[in-house]
């Protein structure tokens, strides 16, 4: 328990130390998912931070759920408008506490592809976000995550304002899961 509250210490006073540039986006999402009739409650907490006249940032990543949490940072590296990739290290709630993780963002447009990777302490896990906009308000694509399965993925964006509703159907190995999500952007 000491681990995790430190942890989450040091991310938070990072994420404040890095949040003074207009530069830096904030979003908070309340994620549920779905399973067996079961509903599995976890909030994220996502910050990217964008040096002045820079191809570099930094990132941070927190996860917490009623039985697991996780979080590290790392930098970011955008070689050309349209493509960015991440690296981060942190610790997750498991008897072996290192995590890494990468990530790697395309988007031109309307078209966005998001793909998360990450290995440790309990494993590996993946999710790859593929997502079409139509105008501001609606978003369309598919999902995949490690352990839940492949599916679409729907977005409402609220107009003017920061919040986005999100949902995926995932099946894997004849199991449906679903997610809903509200998510908080700034």
């Amino acid at each position: 328990m000491l681990y995790r509250v430190s942890f989450f210490v040091v991310i938070l006073m990072s994420v404040l130390v890095l949040s003074v540039s207009a530069q830096t986006h904030f979003a908070i999402e309340s994620q549920n998912l779905v399973s067996n009739n079961e509903l599995s409650p976890a909030i994220t907490g996502y910050m990217t931070h964008g040096f002045t006249e820079s191809q570099l940032g930094t990132f941070a990543w927190l996860l917490v759920g009623e039985h697991w949490a996780e979080g590290y940072a790392g930098l970011t590296y955008m070689p050309l408008s349209w493509c960015q990739v991440g690296l981060g290290f942190g610790m997750e709630q498991a008897d072996d506490l290192w995590r890494v993780g990468g990530s790697l963002w395309i988007g031109n447009g309307s078209w966005s592809i998001l793909m998360l990777l990450e290995n440790g302490g309990s494993g590996f896990w993946h999710r790859v976000v593929v997502n079409y906009r139509i105008g501001t308000v609606v978003g369309i694509g598919f999902m995949s995550q490690e352990s839940v399965g492949v599916g679409p993925r729907f977005e409402l964006n609220v107009p003017k304002l920061p919040v986005q509703l999100w949902a995926s159907l995932l099946r894997k190995d004849r199991n449906n899961k679903g997610y809903l999500t509200l998510k908080f952007s700034f």
